[in-house]
């Protein structure tokens, strides 16, 4: 499978969060809810990214609503790792010795 430009910034934003709901990627990366669905299905079957589950509990109420969990898959870690080795992994303790926080790096990227 071929990965777009948008597929890869969802990659490296997976490994650098570790795990993120639907709803977090669609609004982050997509315009609507059966797109982002579309696509996180065709990542996972091509072992880029691996299902966790559903957060929260299933209720009639809420029906298919609830996010799944994704996180990267191996296959597409070990990809990561050779192309942006310096990018996603640094040295991540601080001058301080306290380690950096995700606002840090979200703003890192900006």
């Amino acid at each position: 499978m071929r990965l777009s430009l948008r597929d890869t910034e969802l990659l490296r934003f997976l490994s650098r969060v570790g795990v993120a709901r639907t709803s977090a990627l669609q609004a982050l990366f997509f315009c609507d809810l059966a797109n982002t669905r579309r696509r996180l299905r065709r990542l996972q079957k091509a072992g880029s990214i691996e299902d966790r589950g559903f957060a929260g509990e299933p209720s009639a109420e809420a029906g298919r609503s609830l996010s799944k969990y994704w996180c990267l898959g191996a296959a597409a870690s070990a990809r990561l790792r050779l192309r942006y080795a310096s990018d996603l992994w640094p040295n991540v303790e601080s001058d301080s010795g306290r380690k950096r926080s995700l606002r840090f790096w979200e703003h890192q990227d900006a």
